[in-house]
């Protein structure tokens, strides 16, 4: 695989094959209050990519709010809800696959989504970390459902404890190298 370009921001960092574009979209959450859905998107142009989309999108909700980690069967309640709209949001979606992720830094939900007669596949991982609502998401043709470059996108996403471990490796390398 070739140099992937990758995206680092405060809270978290993920590498896309080539240089996404940043998207802002404007929604509400369901008290009515404006939030702000933010991310990156990259659609290849290439028929050598096996996929065809890859995102990275999310949303902060105010801290404190019932969608907070420290509100347990409300979080439940939270990620059953959004894995249902993003499914619903899947032309002709038919949810073929979910798993729970509960990690010291984030839980959530991980999404197999078939549609167009099970030709294409939408892989979902939804997960909350703090008050910072992650989705990120690859569509490939069904039969490459499992490909290299989509556990690469996937694998390469950090927050939380990993990402401030790979903060302090590379601090640690750069201070190495200056002695």
């Amino acid at each position: 695989m070739e140099d992937w370009i990758v995206i680092k921001e405060s809270k978290f960092e993920v590498e896309f094959p080539e240089t996404p574009y940043s998207i802002v979209v404007p929604i509400e959450n369901s008290e009515g209050d404006p939030l702000y859905m933010r991310g990156y998107m990259y659609e290849p142009h290439s028929m050598e990519d096996l996929n065809s989309l890859y995102s990275l999108l999310y949303i902060d909700y105010p801290v404190g709010s019932i969608h907070h980690k420290d509100y347990p069967l409300k979080l439940k309640q939270f990620l059953d809800a959004m894995s249902d709209r993003l499914v619903e949001g899947i032309l002709d979606g038919n949810l073929d696959r979910t798993l729970s992720t509960n990690r010291p830094d984030f839980v959530g939900r991980m999404l197999d989504v078939s549609c167009y007669k099970r030709q294409f596949t939408h892989k979902i991982h939804v997960f909350l970390s703090e008050h910072r609502l992650y989705i990120l998401q690859c569509t490939t043709l069904m039969s490459h459902r499992d490909n290299d470059v989509l556990r690469k996108f996937f694998s390469s996403f950090m927050t939380g404890t990993r990402l401030d471990n790979q903060n302090k490796k590379e601090g640690q390398a750069q201070t190495d190298m200056l002695k």
